[in-house]
């Protein structure tokens, strides 16, 4: 495989989808490394919260938010406040170039508290000091995803941890939205973004026992809002899909794709509720349109602000 170099900076949420993508072409990217697979961090989440699904949904969603699963990822704010990559600072601290007080240094702060660093993005100096202690301390590198693993377990299981008390209300948590928003407050003690969720959905539809053998991801261009209930289907299960447009806009088109053949599914283009059968064996894209924005492009050129991730399209080509 040849390695490619590139000066212009990947933005840390496309790095997996880079990745992915330019290991189909023949190529290798050297950030793939650090990804920790979606699998390890589900069953890592489900052993801490009693296997419990929707708590370890929850974590997961928060944390391919926060880091995107890289375990060497910097706040993109430090990154381009300060002009330096991820790997930058990573291997200046793992060979020793980078000590601690310059790791916790002031001038580096892009918030009230640090700035974040690792799969959780631990952001205030007291957490970066535990993480450091952990992994540099003992002759790991920073970035040592099962050091750091391991530390996120010490966080919530261990009594001298002021987070060990949120560990029973993960447990407790009886919805993909309760454990999401329970583990962003308590856990991450981050801004919401609905994006925490979306992600969090996506751990429960694709990893929990108990959801169905294909997803139905929705997209919505415009102001007014769609659903998709359930989003976990088997074949010959039901979904109801619900419009509505925003004040002012009006439903002009309904747009649905197998994902795996590319063939199109008819959706009557109405507004409030439709029961419709899931007779598909795969996953489906719903893609809905309310007037005042750009048209669709066809499948499967989908637009960047689609919520599927953009590594499932078997056709997308760099």
């Amino acid at each position: 495989m040849a390695q490619l170099n590139s000066s212009e900076p990947i933005a840390q949420e496309d790095k997996r989808t880079v990745a992915i993508l330019l290991e189909k072409e023949g190529y290798y990217f050297p950030m793939a490394s650090h990804h920790v697979s979606e699998q390890k961090v589900w069953d890592f989440f489900m052993s801490i919260f009693d296997n419990n699904e929707y708590a370890a949904a929850g974590a997961c969603g928060n944390m391919q938010h926060e880091s995107g699963l890289y375990s060497d990822n910097a706040e993109n704010l430090w990154n381009t406040t300060f002009g330096h990559s991820d790997e930058w600072l990573t291997q200046n601290i793992n060979d020793g170039t980078i000590d601690l007080q310059t790791f916790l240094q002031r001038s580096w702060w892009v918030n009230a508290y640090g700035f974040g660093y690792g799969l959780s993005q631990w952001t205030d100096t007291t957490r970066r000091t535990l993480l450091w202690n952990r992994t540099i301390d003992v002759g790991l590198d920073i970035d040592n995803e099962d050091a750091q693993l391991g530390y996120i377990r010490w966080e919530f299981t261990d009594p001298d941890s002021h987070y060990s008390q949120y560990r029973q209300g993960m447990i407790n948590c009886t919805s993909v939205y309760d454990a999401t928003r329970y583990y962003c407050s308590n856990y991450e003690v981050g801004a919401w973004n609905s994006n925490r969720l979306t992600f969090a959905q996506y751990f429960y539809d694709t990893y929990a026992s108990g959801s169905g053998a294909y997803r139905i991801y929705l997209s919505v261009y415009g102001n007014g809002t769609a659903s998709v209930v359930p989003t976990s289907l088997n074949t010959g299960d039901t979904y109801d899909l619900t419009c509505t447009p925003a004040s002012g806009e009006t439903l002009i088109d309904i747009v649905a794709v197998e994902i795996a053949t590319g063939q199109y599914i008819a959706i009557p283009v109405q507004t409030g509720t439709q029961t419709i059968p899931f007779n598909s064996s795969s996953d489906i894209s719903i893609d809905v349109t309310f007037s005042g924005t750009p048209p669709i492009p066809p499948h499967p050129l989908k637009s960047t602000n689609h919520t599927m991730p953009i590594w499932m399209y078997p056709f997308m080509k760099c």
